[in-house]
């Protein structure tokens, strides 16, 4: 179960990182971002994606 548990906390992540607006590979450094806080919610991904734009969050 820890194995489904992790894939689904990827999957998530996301999804999440899709909605804050992420596009192409920034979804991906964010989701991985989101996974490795273990803070996966929108206002995260939102800074998150604004940081890997390089603005700053």
């Amino acid at each position: 179960t820890e194995g489904i548990n992790r894939g689904h906390m990827r999957l998530h992540a996301r999804t999440i990182a899709i909605q804050a607006g992420a596009k192409g590979s920034e979804v991906e450094k964010v989701a991985k971002k989101l996974v490795e806080s273990g803070n996966i919610k929108a206002d995260n991904a939102r800074k998150t994606l604004k940081s890997v734009r390089g603005l700053s969050p």
